[in-house]
């Protein structure tokens, strides 16, 4: 078994363990054009936390920062192409928690996709 077949095989168990049932949104191509989806099948994982530093003013004094919150979402390598700024809805198989995220950055690489996710409030 080569090395890709063998990390693919891996990820597909490590997916299994913990399933989110994910399904992208792109926006259409033209202004009036529809929008699309797909999902997949992946499993998202914590990553940071980013601080958005501000001035707040009136009501929001005394604020200091506003926390957003970053995750990771790996889907299989063979998922439909996932770009930049796309909506992002997952829902995990388990306890049907469900939360909404925009793409930051995807990577493509031989075995899986990884995408970097920002939780939207």
């Amino acid at each position: 078994m080569d090395q890709t077949a063998m990390r693919r095989r891996n990820l597909d168990k490590w997916i299994s363990a913990d399933p989110w049932t994910v399904t992208f949104y792109a926006a259409g191509r033209t202004p009036d054009a529809d929008e699309t989806s797909f999902s997949a099948t992946g499993r998202v994982s914590p990553a940071s936390s980013r601080d958005d530093q501000s001035t707040p003013t009136g009501a929001m004094q005394g604020e200091v920062h506003v926390t957003r919150y970053l995750s990771i979402l790996v889907v299989p390598w063979d998922t439909t192409a996932i770009t930049k700024g796309m909506r992002v809805t997952a829902t995990h198989d388990g306890s049907g928690l469900e939360n909404e995220y925009t793409v930051l950055n995807a990577r493509h690489v031989p075995h899986k996709w990884e995408v970097f996710l920002d939780e939207r409030q």
